[in-house]
């Protein structure tokens, strides 16, 4: 085992990762959304507790750091539009 242990699951942080992507929220105001917001929660796999939403927002930077050095952007938005396809009315191709 090395490191500290994930605050957080892959699919979570998979969950914070879409998000940030389709809000266009920095860091911090996607940290204070999650906090108050029960949908964001939902849609990641969590939920903060009260002492949980006190929380340093630099999370949110530390995994898309970690993510960027191993994903292959390219290559997971056309196995992400693979999968997807099915169930989208409008398709561009």
């Amino acid at each position: 085992k090395k490191g500290r242990e994930r605050k957080f699951s892959i699919r979570t942080e998979i969950g914070l990762l879409v998000l940030m992507s389709i809000t266009g929220l920095s860091d911090r105001r996607l940290w204070e959304e999650l906090k108050s917001n029960i949908y964001y929660q939902v849609f990641c796999g969590i939920l903060l507790l009260p002492e949980e939403k006190t929380g340093n927002w630099k999370i949110l930077s530390d995994i898309r750091r970690r993510y960027s050095k191993v994903t292959n952007i390219f290559e997971l938005q056309d196995l992400s539009a693979d999968h997807w396809r099915e169930y989208l009315k409008q398709q561009n191709g």
